[in-house]
């Protein structure tokens, strides 16, 4: 089984320094990554399409986006050259509000009907069943 490592660069998400030295410094980064072994670089946070590409193209590396609700579909982060696509904590947040919007109609008119599901124990536990190899 191989393993990725997935350098991360937080200077987008915690908005570090103005757009060009950010910037810089993420390519510094990642070039420092990849010659200390990492195989993909990750620069969190980073939405914007025309610095997406421009960063593919100064890295010339793996690059990993996360995908985003309003964000670059997947067939535009391919478009860029981006190799690597990760979703993060959204599917676990979109869960836990999901939950949120189930107790509060629970409480609200205390009836189950809103834990009708589309998907049946079988089919959720066969999703955990393992392959033979």
């Amino acid at each position: 089984m191989p393993i990725v490592i997935n350098a991360r660069v937080d200077l987008y998400l915690k908005q570090i320094g103005d757009d060009e030295t950010r910037f810089a410094e993420t390519v510094r980064r990642g070039k420092a990554y990849i010659a200390a072994g990492a195989d993909c670089i990750f620069p969190f946070g980073l939405t914007d399409v025309k610095i997406i590409a421009e960063l593919v193209a100064a890295l010339r590396v793996p690059v990993n986006i996360v995908g985003r609700s309003g964000g670059p579909s997947v067939a535009q982060l391919e478009k860029l050259g981006v190799s690597r696509i990760s979703t993060a904590s959204s599917p676990s947040l979109v869960i836990m509000s999901m939950i949120r919007q189930i107790s509060d109609e629970l409480r609200a008119k205390g009836e189950f009907n809103v834990l009708e599901s589309k998907i049946k124990r079988a089919d959720a536990q066969q999703l955990f069943a393992t392959k033979p190899r």
